[in-house]
């Protein structure tokens, strides 16, 4: 995999318009101390001190893909209630079409309650989840309204997600209309399907993303190895019709099988694992997204596998942010070698920048201020002031989305005041000495935020 491909790839994605049908849910988040147990019962007491309600389910999906810069339509059916409403409000809110999105006064509108506690330094863990739904399937006008709102919209989509849930709106009728009508407009449609559906419904889809245990379910394999996800992939691919068999597999990342029965593994990386939430919806979103703007299969896998990593490192449900992709990049083509380094090696990493990326955003400083190709590039707001107000020239990748807006920039400042001005206070780190005995000292907080640094001598600032 190569980081800076990638990076070719998200820039190149526009802003597709994505239609996302499934069941719609609303997840409410209670967060409190939890230090101690009940003395009414072995339970724990939650001090409740935060509460939020974000969108859920198919929702989710839906909300993933707007933060990653997508037009988005929703299709699906909600209660006549009070949670329908805030539902529909917060996509809104974030910039989705809801026309699609009908009520139905016979059923409460899907919702996960879930308590989140935090007991003394240790990482916020669920402690319980309570779930008010019906998977009543809709039926007669509702099923009707539904269907023609979703033929209505695919001609003027670039893509069809359909997240199912099996809490009812995914009806063997809509499934079927909506995956004939996209394959009509000669659109992708992704699936990921639910566990108590038949199989046979998803008929004709473009990829099919079932997890481990579905997987297994449908087709019987044990999956202990990449062959066994292998030969899964092909039934599935076989038994549908779909072009495209995307298996996630937890640990063991992902699995994509063609029709024709190619299959590659996508590893994934070791990370701190805090919460699986939402990493099967994100891997949907990133899919959908890079499909609908024409990124090859592979790349999008690829990409997918990056933000479901950034998706179970944080607690709850999450949205990603394509400028948190290009950090999570751009640190990945860095690596892990020292952040200082000479105006060489600083030269070389600017070059290997997107020549367009620098066109667009460099303002170039005079001659004598220019060193092996090295460019002063904008900050917005002048944040760049926040990590380090004088004294060396910095290439940043912005893992702190609140200093950046995720490109990666290279900065000349003198470096001389800061050396004077940040060598004896303990609370700034002093890198190793870079060029002709001199160092440049940055505060500690602005090294976490930068992937390079490199001493520059200025002819008559």
């Amino acid at each position: 995999m190569c980081p800076h491909s990638l990076a070719h790839a998200l820039d190149g994605l526009g802003r597709p318009r994505l239609l996302v049908v499934g069941d719609l849910m609303l997840d409410r988040y209670t967060w409190g101390d939890a230090q101690r147990i009940s003395q009414e019962a072995p339970v724990i007491v939650l001090r409740a001190d935060q509460s939020e309600s974000r969108p859920g389910g198919a929702a989710n999906v839906a909300n993933m893909l707007l933060a990653l810069e997508a037009d988005v339509t929703c299709a699906g059916v909600v209660g006549s209630d009070a949670a329908g409403s805030e539902l529909r409000e917060l996509l809104q809110g974030a910039g989705a079409n809801v026309e699609g999105i009908l009520a139905d006064p016979t059923r409460p509108t899907s919702v996960k309650q879930r308590f989140v506690g935090r007991a003394d330094t240790r990482h916020e863990s669920q402690i319980l989840r309570v779930d008010h739904e019906s998977c009543a399937e809709v039926a007669g006008d509702l099923e009707a309204q539904l269907i023609a709102h979703i033929e209505e919209q695919l001609p003027w989509h670039d893509a069809l997600l359909i997240s199912d849930y099996g809490k009812g709106v995914c009806t063997e009728r809509l499934l079927r209309a909506a995956i004939d009508a996209a394959n009509l407009c000669q659109i992708p449609v992704i699936v990921d399907p639910s566990p108590t559906c038949e199989l046979d419904r998803y008929h004709g889809v473009s990829i099919i993303k079932p997890n481990r245990r579905e997987a297994e379910s449908v087709t019987g394999i044990k999956i202990t190895r990449p062959a066994d996800a292998l030969e899964a992939g092909k039934q599935l691919c076989k038994r549908l019709d779909a072009k495209m068999a995307l298996l996630t597999l937890d640990r063991d990342g992902m699995l994509l099988v063609e029709q024709s029965g190619q299959g590659d593994i996508y590893p994934t990386q070791a990370r701190s694992v805090y919460d699986i939430t939402g990493a099967g919806d994100m891997v949907m979103a990133t899919i959908g997204l890079c499909l609908a703007a024409g990124t090859t299969p592979e790349d999008a896998v690829r990409l997918a596998n990056i933000t479901a990593g950034m998706e179970v490192e944080r607690t709850g449900v999450a949205v990603i942010y394509r400028d948190e992709i290009r950090a999570k990049l751009a640190t990945m083509a860095y690596g892990s070698a020292a952040k200082i380094v000479g105006r060489e090696q600083a030269g070389r990493l600017a070059e290997a920048m997107d020549s367009q990326q620098v066109q667009d955003s460099a303002e170039k400083i005079p001659s004598h201020y220019k060193r092996d190709s090295l460019f002063a590039l904008r900050v917005r707001g002048g944040s760049m002031n926040r990590v380090a107000p004088d004294g060396a020239v910095i290439l940043c990748d912005y893992e702190d989305r609140s200093l950046s807006d995720g490109r990666c920039y290279i900065f000349r400042i003198d470096g001389d005041a800061t050396f004077k001005r940040y060598r004896a206070n303990p609370d700034r780190l002093e890198p190793d000495t870079t060029e002709a005995g001199h160092s440049p000292i940055l505060p500690s907080r602005g090294l976490e935020v930068v992937a390079r640094v490199v001493r520059v001598i200025i002819d008559n600032p």
